[in-house]
């Protein structure tokens, strides 16, 4: 069992949609910044992550004066309740009362708390990294924590870190629900690119502590830097880097079994051959691992054209065919999705500037990506689906539940009230199974769950501890699912505590 890493949650209309998302390929978009807003000379450097209400949050460098690197540049936030329909106002997060340049936001979430990382640098020569911290899907922020000192007295003498994109949580052992952020290094650009030592590592939370995990090589003939992570359906962390050094700054790739702390060697990554910038990588599920790049195919920097999508089913190793989703000038990206199988990215376009000059979320389903039937079926409490024996109370006393609330029965586990979730299967196969709640110690540490399933044994049992991981989409595991109403996913009251009844979701791999 494990917990689904990507920043996913709820959405306040989830009672009123449809329990099963379209088959049919699906692709929209929406312009969140446009050419000079708030008199910002760019918007650049961009991060996007959905909280456990299901409310998405974007946040990018406002860069002022200039669309150089060196610019001061203010740290912006939007927020999106309507699933990337609209968008508010910036909340400028840092740079309303000093002259800071603020850069590099990048999102990660451990269920309910969401974290916002970012730095300031001094003129690309060092910097600090901070976070912030919400509980309200972002809505209001805490006071800024500094963790520069996580990389003191570091051997390749790096002064510049810097976080990118997005961060997981991990579904599989080793080190399930371990939450992980990737970082990037190098010395001062005053030295020459070989001679600057970029490398790559990441961060991880432990009891609520940030801390520093292990380094792949770092390699002066590659000097990878701008790196994104997922995880693969065995566990295994792959991370895909940015190269900035010889004569083909392509990307490269490298992966851990041990959550982070050790890293192989570098591979070069020879199907992905575009230009060389930042770009989007999402784990959707233990199938399909998505990438966005723009594929300009120049070992120019600043050459970037045709933002590409691509997908893998073996964990990053190797890449299919591309699907472009913007035609013209397209620049950074990042990628995102929620609990309904709805898949956003986020990225810079149009005019000549390396920056770009608008930034567009695009949303649109696994479906329009691969051109295959893969769909995500979620069944909350209260839709077609769900049922219920015995005493069970609605509430939302707890944060962290899918929809408009959860339900719950009576502390004392007498196994005689449980809660079932029904699906339509139109397309049989492999799904795999998760379970969402709330958490509370008022919660049973092992409460039972059954699943019937008409592809291969009869049950399945397991227990899941409802006092943690709440916010999350638990893991319970992959099975084969025949057409039919013919498979269900049960939790009985068979623990004390209050056991919870919130919402399941069924994956197609």
């Amino acid at each position: 069992m494990g917990i689904l890493r990507r920043m996913v949650g709820v959405t306040s209309l989830a009672a009123t949609l449809a329990a099963s998302a379209a088959a049919a390929p699906s692709f929209s978009q929406t312009e969140v910044w446009g050419l000079n807003e708030d008199e910002y000379a760019a918007h650049f450097v961009y991060s996007i992550g959905v909280t456990w209400n299901e409310t998405l949050l974007v946040a990018c460098e406002g860069r002022v004066g200039s669309v150089s690197d060196t610019a001061e540049k203010d740290l912006l936030l939007k927020r999106s309740t309507d699933g990337g329909a609209t968008w508010s106002d910036d909340q400028v997060i840092e740079g309303a009362t000093d002259t800071k340049s603020w850069s590099n936001p990048a999102f990660v979430t451990d269920g309910v708390t969401t974290y916002l990382f970012y730095a300031d640098n001094d003129e690309n020569h060092s910097s600090k990294v901070y976070y912030r911290s919400s509980t309200d899907n972002g809505a209001t922020w805490s006071e800024r924590t500094e963790i520069t000192d996580l990389w003191a007295g570091n051997a390749h003498e790096w002064t510049f870190h810097l976080p990118i994109g997005h961060g997981i949580k991990k579904v599989k052992n080793p080190d399930e629900g371990r939450v992980i952020l990737p970082m990037w290094h190098r010395r001062s650009i005053s030295y020459a690119v070989a001679e600057r030592r970029y490398g790559n590592d990441v961060i991880y939370l432990d009891n609520g502590v940030w801390k520093r995990g292990g380094q792949p090589a770092v390699d002066a003939s590659r000097s990878v830097n701008e790196t994104r992570i997922a995880e693969r359906a065995n566990g295994e962390i792959v991370m895909i880097s940015r190269q900035a050094a010889g004569s083909v700054q392509k990307r490269a790739r490298t992966a851990s079994m041990d959550s982070g702390e050790t890293w192989g060697t570098w591979v070069t990554q020879a199907d992905i051959n575009g230009t060389p910038t930042d770009s989007g990588l999402l784990q959707f599920s233990d199938a399909y691992q998505l990438y966005t790049f723009p594929d300009s195919d120049s070992n120019s920097s600043s050459v970037r054209n045709t933002l590409t999508i691509k997908a893998s089913t073996n964990g990053g190793i190797n890449w299919g065919d591309d699907k472009v989703i913007h035609a013209g000038q397209a620049t950074y990206s990042d990628l995102t999705r929620d609990g309904r199988g709805n898949i956003y990215c986020i990225y810079g376009r149009d005019g000549t500037s390396f920056c770009g000059e608008r930034v567009y979320v695009a949303k649109f389903n696994l479906e329009w990506v691969i051109g295959s039937d893969k769909p995500t079926i979620l069944i909350d409490n209260g839709d077609s689906g769900f049922a219920t024996a015995g005493t069970w109370s609605g509430s939302s006393a707890a944060a962290g539940y899918y929809g408009a609330n959860y339900e719950h029965d009576g502390a004392a586990g007498t196994s005689s009230d449980y809660a079932t979730w029904t699906p339509a299967i139109t397309v049989a196969g492999d799904y795999a199974i998760y379970m969402r709640w709330t958490a509370h110690p008022n919660r049973p540490d092992a409460a039972p769950v059954r699943i019937d399933y008409t592809g291969g044994s009869s049950t399945a049992h397991l227990t899941v501890n409802q006092q943690v991981d709440g916010a999350t989409w638990r893991y319970l595991g992959t099975y084969h699912l025949t057409a039919g109403s013919g498979n269900q996913v049960r939790i009985t009251d068979g623990d004390a505590g209050y056991t919870v009844a919130d919402a399941v979701m069924f994956q197609k791999q």
